[in-house]
Order: structure tokens, then sequence, then C-alpha cells
């Protein structure tokens, strides 16, 4: 049996394996994260799924060594990208990127959407 994927990741199925190429050569987290992809076709929408199964959670700040991964990789596309990053505990992220250049806030919401504690556990306060 799978696991439930960790974070979901929807976009146009042409930037689908581009995106998952561009993780996979990152060396900062090639060795650390399980991909794969869903492809769906219905009616004349079709949508891609990028699905990270796992993430060696063993290093930390991983949420934002990912984050800033996807954040190059926006900014290295010429045309425009519609981005929806989600996890299993529903928290949701999108993004309409028009010619990306900086994605800071990407970079925040994706490493606090990490780091966050599941629904079970106690949040800690500061």
């Amino acid at each position: 049996m799978e696991p439930d994927p960790v974070l979901y990741m929807k976009l146009a199925p042409d930037y689908a394996l581009p995106l998952m190429n561009w993780l996979r050569d990152d060396p900062e987290l090639g060795d650390l994260l399980t991909l794969d992809a869903k492809f769906r076709q219905s009616g004349a929408i079709a949508e891609a799924t990028v699905q990270v199964l796992s993430i060696a959670l063993g290093s930390g700040g991983i949420g934002v060594v990912l984050a800033r991964s996807l954040s190059g990789w926006l900014a290295n596309q010429r045309s425009d990208v519609k981005l929806t990053i989600s996890d299993a505990n529903g928290h949701k992220v999108e993004l309409d990127a028009r010619r990306v250049r900086d994605t800071p806030q990407l970079l925040d919401m994706v490493a606090r959407m990490l780091s966050e504690p599941e629904p079970d556990e106690p949040h800690r306060g500061n």
C-alpha cells in the first residue's frame, strides 16, 4: 500500500514533468523527495497533480528548501503558471503567476504549511 501524499501540487499537465525534473535535480532535495504525477482530463480541462509522496524530514528546514526550489522553478517559467499547493491537513496555497521573478510569499507560505504540526498534535506557543 502506498503512503498518503505529503503534498499535492496541481498545475497544467505541460508543467508537471518539468517541475518534477526540476525538484529531482535540486541538489538539496533530489534524494529527499519521492514524487509521482497523476493526470486527469475532464472535457476540455486537463489537470496534473504532482504528489510529493514522502519527504525525508531528517534534515531541518525542508519546507524552506522545497519552497525555495519551487520559487526558482517559477522564476524560470516564460509563461503564466497557475499552481495550487495543498497538504493532507487541508492547508492550501494558490498562486496565479504571471512571469514570476521573485516569490517570497510563496516561500513563506509553503515553509509554514510544511512545518505546522498535524491536527492531532498540540500547537506550541512562543
